[in-house]
């Protein structure tokens, strides 16, 4: 089972959390780790929470108080939210589903093309009718499940399939960082080798969610940012 991992925007927080005293941020980043650990809420337990902050109960309703009051923490049926986090949740369902969706294909691709070819293996020597060919159905599968996979990103938003192309880069080994929404400098993306980014190449990487083909100008662009034989460019695009 993959660990959780979630975006953290140093600005958005900076400027979310300023009011916050040392004791109050630590809890609020506390609680907002233990969220994301859970899938997108935790138990609303004093006791518990607690714990995990290191205080008495006291303490701990005191700053779920003040969390609340700063609307950085909402309660509902017995957990407590974030709401920037319930759209990382929201995201991750998002990408898992992508994901089995095209295994599920796969798998059926697969499953078929072997029972189609052990059926013809099986087929007797001297048997006059000719065994039906298993090409047509694979392709068939193999369609239904681009048709599948293309139907589930269309209704992806542009910053979903930005993170959806992260999460595959990272299936291949890489490390990414992703920018945050807004001016992006051109660079969606950045995967790196390795964490500290020491090897080579780094990849920056454009993401152009729509329906528009892709022209030259863009890709033109793209490769006058890239910084000499250290930087290569990965341009990802739908339309």
């Amino acid at each position: 089972m993959a660990r959780p991992w979630y975006r953290r925007e140093p600005l958005t927080e900076l400027e979310a959390t300023r009011a916050l005293t040392l004791e109050e941020y630590g809890a609020y980043t506390r609680v907002i780790d233990l969220i994301h650990v859970h899938g997108g809420a935790v138990a609303d337990d004093d006791r518990f929470l607690a714990g995990w902050c290191n205080c008495e109960v006291r303490t701990w309703r005191r700053l779920r108080a003040r969390l609340i009051d700063c609307e950085l923490l909402y309660e509902r049926d017995g957990t407590l939210r974030n709401e920037r986090a319930d759209d990382e949740a929201e995201a991750t369902r998002n990408r898992h589903a992508c994901a089995k969706a095209a295994g599920r294909a796969s798998g059926l691709a697969r499953a078929i093309g072997s029972r189609e070819v052990n059926d013809l293996a099986a087929t007797p020597v001297g048997e006059p009718e000719v065994a039906e060919d298993p090409v047509p159905l694979v392709d068939h599968a193999r369609a239904a499940a681009r048709a599948g996979i293309e139907a589930h990103l269309a209704r992806l938003g542009p910053y979903e399939m930005q993170e959806l192309s992260a999460a595959l880069l990272q299936a291949m080994g890489h490390v990414t960082h992703i920018a945050p929404p807004g001016p992006d400098g051109g660079t969606d993306i950045l995967a790196l080798p390795d964490a500290l980014g020491a090897g080579t190449p780094h990849i920056r990487v454009q993401v152009k969610h729509r329906t528009a083909p892709t022209g030259r100008a863009e890709i033109a662009a793209l490769r006058g940012i890239l910084a000499g034989a250290r930087e290569t460019g990965l341009f990802i695009s739908t339309g």
